[in-house]
């Protein structure tokens, strides 16, 4: 199993001090299947020992295709020193690989599992809980609604492809919005988010992607938003007012 390599890697390298297992495989609520991936971080030391090459990575599988973000000129590097390795294997596993130096701060989730501390270094207290914050439900809201004047005027021009990359804009705003509202870790795309929906919910997110009236489907949008925000503080006012002026500019 590939935890078992995993393991066997990381108790034979004196570079690998902890390793903690995150991801959809730790979380009680899912119910398991064939394409979770192992998402695995490394607490190391002597970072760039590892990457001089990429033969070491060979242990665990044959890889098919792999991805390193911090090495790609696609993904400027955010994520503070950390490096990761995203490989998809020839047996169709897939192993998500972080290396964390141990100088640098790790992001833990909820219901993160320790599955190995040589030297008691994880603090699993430090798990990532926090509340989201004033400024980014106002953020949200305004990059919302000030996308929805250039949907508007992709649709007034009849301009497909700029009114559907905006409509997607809003509706990543919407969904943040609702990742927040349903708590816990979203996944990756919100995917874990869409079981927590209701089924009303969910059909109206489905319709939002109608490309035959983008206007309705942006309509869609504010109505979901405005589900999606109603437990937070935000600018009701200015909300209805950028929607009504929308609903005009179409009569």
């Amino acid at each position: 199993m590939m935890i078992d390599k995993v393991m066997d890697y990381a108790v034979n390298d004196d570079r690998v001090r902890w390793v903690v297992l995150t991801g959809s495989r730790t979380n009680p609520s899912l119910k398991p299947d064939a394409y979770q991936d192992y998402d695995i971080q490394f607490g190391v030391k002597d970072l760039e020992s590892f990457l001089v090459s990429d033969d070491w990575l060979s242990v665990f599988s044959e890889v098919l295709i792999m991805q390193k973000p911090e090495a790609m000129s696609l993904f400027p590097p955010s994520l503070g020193g950390r490096f990761t390795y995203l490989m998809q294997f020839t047996d169709g596993t897939r192993l998500d690989l972080m290396l964390v130096p141990l100088d640098k701060e790790y992001p833990i989730e909820l219901n993160t599992q320790v599955l190995l501390d040589k030297d008691g270094l994880v603090d699993l207290t430090k798990a990532d809980d926090t509340h989201i914050s004033e400024v980014h439900v106002e953020d949200c809201m305004n990059e919302f609604l000030w996308l929805s004047f250039y949907v508007l005027k992709g649709i007034k021009r009849d301009q497909f492809i700029y009114t559907l990359d905006h409509l997607s804009g809003m509706r990543d705003m919407v969904f943040q919005m609702m990742a927040w509202k349903m708590t816990g870790n979203p996944g990756q795309s919100y995917k874990y988010m869409e079981y927590k929906l209701s089924v009303d919910i969910r059909d109206k997110i489905i319709e939002s992607y109608n490309v035959d009236d983008r206007f309705a489907s942006m309509m869609l949008l504010f109505e979901l938003m405005k589900w999606a925000v109603s437990e937070f503080d935000y600018d009701k006012k200015q909300f209805e007012c950028v929607r009504s002026t929308l609903m005009e500019s179409m009569i």
